[in-house]
């Protein structure tokens, strides 16, 4: 899971030398809230988020606070699948933390599970 929140705010070789030590630059974060996935605005991955403050310097960190700050203010969820803000039914992705409409993810109603999973974790799991 760390891995995967690192990555929502450097690439995927800043994840690599982070965790084999590096601190991640300022320069490195991704600062565009549009480029955040929705799933940092989701309150309940909050400590989660806060076990990544260790792979930043101060002043990344501080971006990286801005940003999920900035975000969190606006409110719009997007879909996983299509990209458009949801604005009906959604079902949220336990592996990936993302939201999807119903329609995008073909469900009529709310899952009977208590963990639900997109197609991409599932096959990705396999």
């Amino acid at each position: 899971m760390i891995v995967g929140m690192l990555q929502w705010f450097v690439s995927a070789d800043d994840v690599q030398l982070a965790l084999a030590g590096s601190l991640i630059p300022r320069d490195r974060v991704e600062t565009r809230p549009r480029e955040i996935p929705d799933s940092v605005m989701d309150e309940s991955i909050g400590e989660g988020l806060h076990s990544i403050q260790k792979h930043f310097q101060p002043e990344a960190w501080k971006a990286v606070e801005k940003v999920v700050a900035t975000k969190r203010r606006r409110l719009l969820f997007h879909c996983g699948a299509c990209t458009n803000i949801l604005k009906a039914a959604a079902v949220f992705c336990d592996a990936c933390l993302k939201w999807f409409d119903y329609l995008c993810v073909g469900l009529e109603q709310t899952p009977k599970d208590k963990h639900w999973f997109c197609r991409e974790c599932i096959m990705r799991s396999r």
